[in-house]
């Protein structure tokens, strides 16, 4: 780890193992990683046992918003990390068929 990263516990900062609202994330980012001066954030998802597809779909979005600091996300167990891959996709996926559509809309309209 570096001497400059900063280690987030989530189980013990939170102090729950189950993540689930969106609620629950602002208050993560608004509280612990915005206000972090480090240039390396670690979240560590160890006694997590499970996270919402809310929690970690607004997680996610204020994370990508927070694009100057360097975000790792560790110790995550099959299912925090199955539901993580799958919020990220689906995000991926909505805006790809949205910009197609629009392309497809445009080509229509001439």
């Amino acid at each position: 780890m570096s001497l400059f990263a900063k280690h987030i516990d989530l189980a013990k900062v939170l102090d729950v193992s189950v993540l689930s609202n969106r609620a629950t994330a602002r208050y993560l980012f608004e509280n612990k990683i915005e206000k972090s001066l480090s240039p390396k954030i670690r979240l560590d998802f160890k006694d997590v046992e499970f996270a919402s597809r809310s929690f970690l779909d607004e997680l996610n979005y204020h994370l990508k918003e927070k694009r100057f600091v360097s975000i790792e996300k560790i110790n995550m167990n099959d299912q925090v990390l199955k539901m993580d891959h799958l919020v990220r996709r689906d995000k991926n996926t909505i805006k790809s068929n949205f910009r197609s559509e629009n392309k497809e809309r445009e080509l229509l309209s001439i």
